[in-house]
């Protein structure tokens, strides 16, 4: 069942709940308050002729004129013995019913069982009611047993059609009953138009998903709303095409990315096949051609294997892999870091300026990190231009910077340089090999430790990176020991 319905059948419910509520209460008291006052009105009557019992018990002279009821009542007086009395002046009207029935049935209340629910307001308590049938409707019947110091003197009674009053209840309960069933129509109607119009924004939001699910692209948006508009559905709204922006921009990111591996991957895979295909082809190949190809092929799967590896550990990254904090020197990591270049030949133009200083992350990560940092220097710095790495603790922050006097990186370029396979164009020109993976995974270790990583470019040329990561602290579950790598490399002079 769609929404809006069911709001509107909530508001419809919880209207009758109401308007029933308000309908009895105003029904209940209106017609107890008719009934009583026709109760009220026979006792009174029955009251005024009362006192004629009393003379005729005292005295043998019989009253010239009785007392007069209402025009609509009829009363009667009766002796002890229940024979009906004849007075000058009285009621000559026939009874319904004797005294004694009536005293006998006490019929309780005029009105229906439905307001009788409720609970009873006390009536005349001196005599008794009873309601008859009779033809043209229903009579009230009361009758007031009369006592003289203790001894019955007789009886009145007092009747009259309640024709009229049920006419008004009926009347009253039929314009009740329309009435709320106009007003249970309205709210519903109500009800309907304002959910629709208030839940029309969801139904953008299904349209808007649809158009998604069958394209099955992210650049379709939910209709804006008013920058007042300030509700829960307008702020789901506005979050919702928040999160298509980063959809978009993580769907056109994976793109590129596959784009962007399948041609870096292309290159090697060329070269393995072009190779085997040279080799199958010509069995009688020279041995030196034959060297020269399978130097190729181990150079190309040298090639892919590092690219299959960068590529699996940006997806783990990507997948939220965590990477482990514990206290770590970054000053030794430096110097492992450096060590491992031990065998190349410009090692000794790579200078160490580093600070005993502790930072909190995983020391493979971080010298990984500068690894990356250092073989781009290698690369885009060609010797003899020297390498500086320096670790410093700047403003309580572990610090590390390495700085080379290379071809640079443009102005306009720095802001791309960390995207995954982009190279500048300095970069593609010095024919250096790369994937453009290389500064992709430094920052998101920088960022695995909660630090980034900056670019400048100095005036008097080069490249200068500098990574910055929170200042040292003990997490839970981590070991307080200081970890520093092995390393066999003192620090180059200089």
């Amino acid at each position: 069942m769609p929404l809006h319905l069911r709001l509107t059948l909530w508001h419809v419910a919880l209207a009758a709940l109401v308007v029933l509520v308000v309908a009895l209460t105003a029904y209940t008291l209106h017609v107890r308050s008719l009934y009583a006052d026709v109760d009220q009105a026979l006792a009174d009557d029955a009251a005024i002729l009362a006192p004629v019992l009393d003379v005729l018990a005292e005295a043998t002279d019989t009253p010239q004129q009785a007392p007069t009821a209402r025009a609509s009542s009829h009363v009667r007086i009766f002796d002890a013995d229940g024979n009906a009395l004849s007075l000058p002046g009285s009621d000559g009207q026939v009874p319904p019913l004797t005294p004694g029935e009536v005293l006998a049935s006490d019929g309780g209340p005029a009105y229906d069982p439905l307001v009788q629910l409720l609970p009873e307001v006390p009536g005349p308590d001196l005599g008794s009611f009873t309601v008859v049938d009779v033809e043209g409707g229903r009579e009230r019947v009361y009758v007031l047993p009369v006592r003289t110091r203790g001894t019955l003197d007789g009886y009145v009674m007092a009747w009259t059609s309640l024709r009229s009053v049920d006419q008004s209840v009926a009347r009253f309960r039929l314009l009740l009953l329309a009435s709320s069933v106009a007003g249970l129509l309205t709210a519903a109607a109500g009800g309907l138009v304002v959910s629709r119009v208030a839940l029309r924004p969801m139904h953008d939001v299904i349209l808007t998903a649809r158009a998604i699910e069958r394209s099955r692209r992210f650049d379709a948006r939910v209709p804006s709303p008013p920058e007042d508009r300030r509700d829960d559905l307008a702020e789901l709204i506005r979050t919702l095409n928040d999160m298509l922006d980063s959809l978009e921009e993580a769907y056109r990111s994976q793109q590129r990315f596959v784009a962007d591996a399948a041609h870096e991957l292309r290159s090697p895979l060329t070269t393995l096949r072009g190779n085997l295909e040279l080799i199958e082809a010509n069995t009688t190949m020279p041995a030196e051609e034959r060297t020269e190809a399978l130097t190729d092929m181990r150079g190309a799967a040298e090639r892919l294997s590092t690219l299959v590896d960068e590529l699996l550990l940006l997806a783990r990254w990507d997948a939220g892999e965590q990477i482990r904090h514990e206290p770590v020197r970054l000053d030794e990591v430096a110097v492992a870091a450096v060590s491992d270049l031990r065998t190349a030949p410009d090692r000794d133009r790579i200078h160490l300026d580093v600070e005993a200083v502790t930072a909190t992350g995983d020391a493979g990560a971080l010298r990984r990190l500068i690894t990356i940092l250092l073989d781009n220097a290698r690369k885009y710095a060609p010797p003899p231009a020297a390498i500086e790495v320096r670790v410093r603790d700047l403003e309580g922050r572990p610090s590390l910077v390495v700085r080379d006097h290379g071809i640079g990186i443009d102005a306009e370029e720095r802001a791309r340089i960390f995207e995954r396979f982009y190279r500048g164009e300095r970069a593609r020109r010095s024919g250096a090999a790369g994937a453009g993976l290389g500064l992709a995974i430094a920052r998101s270790i920088a960022q695995q430790h909660g630090g980034e990583i900056t670019v400048e470019s100095p005036e008097d040329g080069g490249t200068k990176v500098v990574v910055s990561l929170p200042p040292p602290e003990e997490s839970p579950g981590t070991d307080a020991r200081v970890r520093s790598p092995r390393v066999g490399l003192e620090e180059p002079a200089g």
